[in-house]
């Protein structure tokens, strides 16, 4: 049976449409608006074909979806909290958001999210970290690319600190790989525009517990014939925002690496931070 009226079965269209309860918040919310509009039919698609048919104006356009909410929370509350939710408090909040809506939104600049430049020339890489848990767990995860076809994907987990701990801690671990690997010119892009300009010496860094990372940080920088730092969007990082969302499972100081060779071929290896020799990459 319907939760809201108690006389008949609950559908859909019942329940939306021809349910007494309901209805008397549409009037409610049409007093209110001091408007003459219907919401009537069969089913639900029938509702909205005769709504979008009429033309009402744009500031009414969300009306019955926001009419819908409000009676799906109120019958969750019956059945659920054994609350009965005053028709009035249901059409009040309806009016509510949707003068919210009528409101002239102010006009935002949409984020250019350009393609980064990259020179294929050289190697590249992401990094991201992330804090989870308020600063209990963090993780880092980062993707250094040879080549289109020869890369290396990384998560680690990195104990408990800040997100600017953990992003600082990634940027070191993905310098400390590519000198592993070789690679003495690094293209790094990241999101965090904060480690970025301090990676490039732009910014001072006043967190005092970070000085020894960005300390070794810098020092790394220094052993690369040419590096560049590049500040993208998250959109633009989303593989190592995964990894670092992966690192976070991951046991303090230990780290899994992915390995895609050119014949296409995939490796893992779990291991501490500090048994890094070339012998067992």
């Amino acid at each position: 049976m319907c939760a809201l009226c108690r006389q008949e079965e609950e559908t859909s269209a019942h329940l939306f449409i021809n349910c007494g309860y309901s209805r008397a918040v549409w009037a409610d919310i049409c007093n209110h608006l001091r408007l003459l509009v219907v919401w009537e039919g069969q089913s639900i698609l029938d509702a909205f074909t005769c709504w979008w048919e009429h033309r009402y104006p744009l500031s009414l356009r969300a009306l019955p979806c926001i009419f819908i909410w409000g009676i799906w929370i109120a019958r969750n509350k019956v059945i659920f909290q054994d609350c009965r939710t005053p028709l009035e408090t249901v059409a009040a909040q309806a009016v509510s958001l949707v003068q919210h809506f009528r409101v002239p939104g102010r006009l935002c600049k949409s984020r250019d999210i350009r393609v980064e430049q990259i020179d294929k020339k050289m190697p590249w890489g992401y990094f991201d970290g992330a804090s989870q848990e308020n600063h209990q767990r963090c993780g880092g995860g980062g993707i250094l690319y040879k080549n289109d076809s020869h890369y290396f994907k990384f998560s680690a987990g990195l104990g408990g600190g800040s997100n600017n701990y953990a992003e600082l801690m990634t940027l070191r671990l993905l310098l400390l790989y590519a000198l592993e690997q070789g690679c003495l010119s690094l293209q790094v892009f990241g999101d965090s525009l904060l480690v970025i300009e301090w990676a490039k010496e732009i910014q001072k860094c006043n967190v005092s517990r970070l000085f020894p990372i960005l300390e070794e940080v810098l020092l790394l920088k220094q052993q690369f014939i040419k590096i560049f730092f590049t500040h993208v969007y998250r959109e633009r990082n989303r593989v190592a925002d995964g990894l670092s969302k992966e690192g976070t499972q991951l046991a303090f100081g230990t780290w899994k690496i992915q390995i895609v060779a050119p014949t296409g071929a995939y490796s893992y290896y779990h291991r501490p931070f500090h048994d890094m020799h070339r012998d067992d990459i």
